[in-house]
């Protein structure tokens, strides 16, 4: 008898807190789960067999590839019967870019050749066009600091010259940042006043930085902008390259240092490297224009479909390097065809004519975003609907795979700034994972201190910036992360089901309430 009483009050208990949280929903959690139901773990398989196949070539922004994947994702919104918004052309909002590759880039110093990708690197972008430089000389300025107390560029007449200078600050001084992690915007605006026209960087970092840049090195840079033709050209060099250079001199940079530094004497004339210098920082500057991908979808109330709801992920990649392909199974091949999926979902909700669909949606594609989040940044600026009525961006990131955190398991979900704008949507997500999904949703990420910074490294970023609530659905980092591994077959397509079907009740709840999410935060929490 006892057991029959224990097993009731726990039939009570658990009815009681579904009742707690579908109280919270205006949509009944009933039909939500029935909706949800549609969500096809076979449909969203075979949107990534197409996504992560090679035929599409890594999808890199401004590629063929690329356009074969936006061509793609188009035909399925005009199959599911979606719209092409205002101001677009078949499925596809342009934006310009500016495409930035070497013709030639090399460095010899007293006869001493250097090698690109193995002694130094220079980004296309972070340079303006210099076909040919020669300079009798180069000129040591330390770590080329400039504050109220030291200033290492004032010490000679530095035009048209070339000068080499460490990363960071020195010990000695105890500074905080000064561009620890590369060369700070002081030190490069200081060396452009002075009219410096090639800086040399000593990177300690040089290795690892060069192992994270590779992708990006080995193919044409692409930014909304090119550099001014009056800034000074950047190069990072290795240890090894700086040992050579300075080669004959070390007695007379160790004084120079002891004496800026540590005695802090500052008129101290810099050390001339006797060298000549012969660079070629040569670069092509193409102009295009590449496609987000959108589809509307007219919400049935009167009095509510003027307002929108964002769901997004970005479906370029990193293209080819060499010989390898790098499919983008998980980076964002998970969050590409989940979205599709919900899109498909959604719109056939919308044609049978089913009560709640009160709201539009935008399904929206961002391209560029491993480029710096370039098409989403084009979209807030330019957007095809207003700011104004935009309720909430839902941003699908990388679902597919687990990272080390959740060996053990698969069901979790990394939930990012949901609550830095808006509590209701911070609450309306949790309550629909308690009522359909019951997945771990973990916030570890979401902390303002959290080193990785990932509530700023996706197309969410840039609806959020707009005042937008967002909330970026995310699974974590693994070893194949921005590697040609991250393929298909890794992917755990069950898991991600179940995160999708989480998504879409939280698509659907937004679609169905009466208010949107108060905007009740200031995004910094």
């Amino acid at each position: 008898m006892r057991k029959i009483y224990v097993a009731f009050s726990l039939i009570l208990t658990v009815i009681f807190i579904y009742r707690g949280h579908a109280q919270m929903l205006e949509s009944d959690p009933m039909k939500m789960s029935y909706l949800a139901d549609r969500i096809s773990e076979d449909s969203i398989r075979s949107y990534l067999e197409v996504l992560a196949s090679d035929e599409f070539e890594g999808r890199e922004t401004g590629m063929e590839g690329n356009f074969k994947a936006a061509a793609f994702l188009a035909k399925k919104l005009k199959q599911f019967g979606y719209e092409t918004p205002i101001n677009t052309r078949d499925y596809s909002q342009f934006f310009p870019l500016y495409k930035q590759s070497w013709k030639k880039v090399d460095i010899k110093i007293e006869g001493n050749e250097y090698h690109a990708q193995r002694d130094f690197y220079a980004l296309p972008s972070g340079n303006p066009n210099l076909p040919s430089f020669n300079a009798g000389e180069l000129v040591y300025l330390g770590f080329g600091i400039q504050n109220d107390n030291t200033d290492d560029f004032s010490e000679a007449d530095l035009a048209n010259k070339a000068v080499i200078i460490h990363e960071g600050s020195p010990p000695e001084l105890k500074l905080s940042g000064g561009g620890q992690n590369g060369l700070s915007n002081t030190k490069l605006n200081a060396a452009t006043e002075a009219g410096v026209r090639l800086i040399l960087v000593i990177s300690e970092h040089f290795s690892s930085r060069l192992a994270r840049l590779r992708p990006f090195l080995l193919s044409p840079s692409l930014t909304t902008n090119i550099p001014e033709s009056s800034r000074t050209n950047v190069v990072y060099i290795s240890p090894g390259m700086a040992s050579s250079i300075m080669a004959g001199y070390e007695d007379k940079i160790l004084n120079y240092r002891e004496e800026k530094y540590q005695n802090r004497k500052n008129k101290t004339s810099p050390v001339v490297i006797e060298k000549p210098v012969v660079a070629n920082l040569h670069k092509i500057t193409e102009y295009e224009y590449v496609p987000n991908v959108v589809g509307f979808l007219e919400g049935n109330d009167r009095d509510l479909k003027h307002e929108v709801l964002v769901i997004s992920a970005h479906f370029d990649h990193l293209g080819i390097r060499g010989k390898d392909i790098f499919n983008g199974a998980d980076d964002d091949g998970s969050g590409t065809s989940s979205v599709l999926e919900i899109a498909r979902v959604l719109a056939d909700i919308s044609k049978s004519g089913e009560e709640g669909l009160k709201r539009s949606v935008l399904i929206f594609f961002a391209n560029g975003e491993e480029k710096g989040l370039l098409g989403s940044a084009y979209y807030s600026d330019n957007p095809l609907y207003p700011v104004s009525s935009t309720i909430t961006n839902l941003n699908v990131d990388m679902i597919g795979r687990r990272d080390e955190f959740h060996e053990d398991n698969p069901y979790y979900v990394y939930i990012i700034g949901s609550d830095k704008l808006s509590t209701d949507l911070h609450e309306i997500n949790e309550s629909v994972n308690s009522s359909l999904t019951n997945l771990e949703l973990d916030y570890k990420y979401n902390d303002p201190a959290d080193p990785n910074r990932f509530y700023y490294r996706s197309d969410h970023y840039n609806f959020a910036k707009k005042n937008i609530p967002v909330i970026f659905y995310f699974t974590g980092v693994h070893e194949d992360y921005h590697r040609p591994t991250d393929t298909i077959e890794k992917i755990e397509f069950a898991k991600m089901t179940k995160i999708v079907e989480l998504i879409f009740g939280t698509a659907w709840e937004l679609l169905s309430r009466d208010e949107r999410p108060l905007v009740d935060k200031n995004g910094e929490q």
